[in-house]
């Protein structure tokens, strides 16, 4: 016969039983993962407060030098506007060079979301919980500081800035940001959204490298391993870089860089994951709760002594986990605490 408190004991385990030792990431592990992104949020909201005279010089001439070195003296700049005249058909693709440039801001992260919902159920063979989400966070937060840092120790005219000045013009950092192409987008709309976007970026000078071609080819990198979800990733990746150059915000080779910085990134974050995994595999995923299944995998062994005075009978439960409790007396979770109770029940 079981007792209410009895009761209460066996309903608070079973709650307790759909938790396993290995369902969530430690703490730590989760604050480690995003400090990368938190760092740049900082480093890029705060670049202002750098005093212009202990900022480095604006380079003007590398950027456009190193493109005609690398396309032979071709330029992809607002191609194919440079070719064809003045017709609807460019206005499309304008809208659809200012639709993907509009959505950069917000889509990594939407897609973030996404893939940790897409892995939050899923487990590893061993058991553990999908990483990718993680790797994920990682690889942004690292490819972001490490690009952030390069423009604010390297700035680097636009090709923008180039066209309205001339690569023989030195350029200064009262100068404001300028939306370029998409500002036949908020003429043709009436409206000034992107030169208010563009005009109160904190960093105008930085071309190289370009994020706009570095996030696109994460994003298609943890996507789902399906054919069409990589196929649509890479006509996402291609028409992003294709709008870069098209709106005039970054030369060839700021995509070649992004591309470059991405890998570098990935091979980091991939890396440090994996080292993590095996160095402390036991301390990366949270301790949780242990897996205690009363009806299944545990067993419950009652015992009833009788006291001296023979007044009351002493119900000890002990749960007994498979392979972790060698002893039945003693039962020793992997925090050396003993779970016992003692129940108490009238003669």
């Amino acid at each position: 016969m079981h007792t209410p408190k009895d009761k209460v004991i066996r309903i608070y385990l079973g709650v307790r039983d759909k938790w396993t030792k290995y369902t969530r990431f430690a703490l730590w592990f989760k604050i480690m993962v995003v400090i990368p992104t938190v760092l740049r949020l900082m480093l890029f909201n705060f670049y202002v407060q750098i005093p212009v005279d202990l900022r480095p010089r604006i380079d003007v001439s590398t950027l456009p030098t190193l493109e005609s070195f690398v396309l032979s003296g071709y330029s992809l700049q607002t191609w194919p506007r440079n070719i064809l005249p003045d017709n609807f058909f460019l206005y499309i693709l304008d809208f659809i060079a200012a639709f993907v440039y509009l959505i950069h801001f917000a889509f990594a992260w939407i897609f973030a979301l996404f893939l940790y919902i897409y892995h939050r159920n899923r487990k590893t063979p061993q058991g553990h919980p999908v990483v990718e989400p993680w790797t994920f966070l990682l690889t942004m937060g690292i490819l972001n500081i490490l690009a952030v840092a390069t423009q604010i120790s390297w700035p680097t005219a636009p090709p923008w800035y180039v066209q309205l000045y001339g690569e023989d013009q030195e350029a200064n950092y009262d100068i404001t940001g300028d939306e370029a192409g998409l500002s036949r987008v908020d003429n043709l709309l009436q409206v000034s959204l992107f030169q208010k976007l563009y005009g109160q970026s904190p960093i105008v000078f930085g071309s190289f490298p370009s994020l706009h071609a570095a996030w696109p080819i994460v994003i298609t990198i943890f996507s789902p391993s399906f054919r069409f979800v990589k196929v649509v990733g890479g006509i996402y990746t291609a028409t992003v870089w294709w709008a870069a150059m098209y709106l005039n915000h970054h030369f060839f080779v700021d995509l070649l860089g992004g591309a470059i910085f991405t890998a570098f990134a990935y091979v980091i974050s991939t890396q440090s994951i994996a080292y993590l995994e095996r160095r402390w595999r036991h301390k990366i995923y949270s301790k949780g709760y242990l897996k205690w299944t009363v009806l299944n995998a545990g067993q419950v062994i009652t015992k009833e002594k009788e006291d001296e005075d023979e007044d009351e009978d002493e119900v000890e439960l002990v749960i007994k986990i498979p392979d972790l409790c060698p002893d039945v007396e003693e039962c020793w979770t992997p925090s050396k605490q003993r779970r016992t109770v003692t129940l108490q029940k009238e003669h």
